[in-house]
């Protein structure tokens, strides 16, 4: 995809999604600490799931814009875990790859908590596990951030190759 117009509309969502990111992430920060409190109740556990969840799938839904716009093809079958693996690849004369092998690690684990918690309708959540991933996620975020501006970089020096 070598197209200016479709470029600039790719930027200009991913801008949106990390904007919607940080803002995710600005309500999720605060609650992390009250996590591995002693008397932390159910209902904060849900609520911090529900976030991890909002979290992980406003990063997939920035990457899956960029398999889209870059490949154009994902397998209906698995394509959540597919997408992580081949953000890690770089394909040449298409696009480099956007994230590493060990930020794909830590996102894959937010993506099977947000299955777990999108198909666990009954289940009561412990702490230990969410308190984890907020953690996790606490490293990984940053970690996101910084291989989408570098990718974006890359998108900057193609528009400015561009006709």
């Amino acid at each position: 995809m070598t197209d200016p117009a479709r470029l600039e509309i790719l930027k200009a969502e991913i801008e949106a999604d990390l904007a919607a990111i940080e803002a995710l992430e600005q309500q999720f920060g605060p609650r992390t600490p009250r996590l591995r409190a002693p008397d932390v109740r159910q209902e904060e556990l849900v609520f911090a799931a529900y976030l991890l969840h909002n979290l992980y799938s406003a990063c997939e839904s920035l990457l899956r814009r960029i398999a889209v716009a870059f490949e154009n093809a994902l397998s209906p079958d698995a394509w959540h875990e597919q997408l992580l693996r081949r953000m890690t690849l770089h394909v040449p004369a298409v696009r480099p790859a956007v994230i590493n092998t060990g930020l794909q690690k830590q996102l894959d684990a937010l993506r099977r908590f947000r299955h777990f918690f999108r198909h666990s309708y009954a289940a009561k959540l412990e702490a230990a596990p969410i308190a984890l991933l907020a953690e996790l996620s606490r490293d990984a975020l940053p970690a996101f951030r910084q291989a989408i501006a570098q990718f974006l970089q890359v998108v900057d020096e193609m528009l400015r190759r561009s006709p």
